[in-house]
């Protein structure tokens, strides 16, 4: 598959912005005639909690999950963290910045990058 939608390392740490902890998603990219699908894996997040916006050529998600320990409870044992999600993903020229669409469906996030006119497959016919 050629796309142009690729993931751009990110620090999985640390955000520089907010100070909080962020770890990549699990995520899968698709293409479609008229579109690439991107499926991000966010599980515990409300739709209020997600920021998606593309600027320079990079689709940038965040994604925060609120502290889901009851207060006064004592940790006996964790598999999960409460860190947030963020996944930066390089567009290219073929994408059309301005009609992307995004919904929430139990804990996947799905992201339709609708592609350029220029970059869809079109028939010709012949004369």
């Amino acid at each position: 598959m050629n796309t142009q939608v690729t993931c751009q390392n990110t620090n999985d740490s640390v955000s520089s912005k907010a100070k909080e902890m962020y770890r990549r998603p699990s995520y899968r990219i698709s293409e479609q005639d008229k579109a690439y699908i991107v499926s991000i894996d966010i599980p515990g997040v409300e739709k209020s909690a997600i920021n998606v916006s593309a600027e320079n050529g990079t689709l940038s998600i965040r994604a925060s999950r609120e502290n889901l320990i009851p207060e006064g409870a004592k940790i006996l044992r964790r598999e999960y963290t409460n860190e947030g999600y963020q996944l930066d993903l390089k567009i290219g020229p073929q994408v059309d910045s301005q009609n992307i669409s995004a919904y929430l469906e139990n804990g996947v996030l799905t992201l339709r990058l609708e592609k350029a006119a220029e970059a869809q497959a079109r028939r010709i016919s012949v004369a």
